[in-house]
């Protein structure tokens, strides 16, 4: 996430006119691993769920419009990963899951979710209009 977020401080400081969102693989994004982090300590947790805020927050605060190009499944914080991008472009293939106890511990430690702002809805209109 941290190689992720210095990549979008990048490209929002360069001349690039947009920036996509991809992966490779089988999965688009997997979100955070609970296994792991069930044997880590509070401390460790807040400090993860503190870098996953910076990240989403950074990819929001670049001037660049962020399109994600979701291929494959998205869970949990993949999902989040999703909605935070100004518009999403997905597969016939791909699939989302964001699971009940995910979506409580975003509520509690990513704030109250990212409302649909004004950029996108103004992105997706200026992306999808048909002359």
């Amino acid at each position: 996430m941290q190689e992720l977020t210095q990549a979008f401080l990048d490209a929002g400081e360069s001349d690039a006119t947009g920036v996509i969102l991809a992966a490779k693989g089988r999965l688009f994004s997997a979100g955070h691993d609970f296994a792991e982090m069930a044997n880590q300590d509070l401390e460790s947790v807040r400090h993860l769920f503190g870098v996953c805020t910076t990240m989403m927050q950074t990819i929001q605060s670049i001037p660049q419009p962020v399109v994600a190009r979701v291929h494959a499944l998205a869970t949990g914080g993949g999902c989040q990963l999703v909605a935070t991008a100004d518009l999403a472009v997905a597969a016939k293939r791909r699939r989302f899951a964001r699971p009940v106890e995910r979506a409580v511990s975003s509520a509690r430690h990513h704030g109250r979710g990212r409302p649909i702002d004004r950029r996108k809805r103004a992105l997706e209109m200026a992306m999808t209009v048909t002359r």
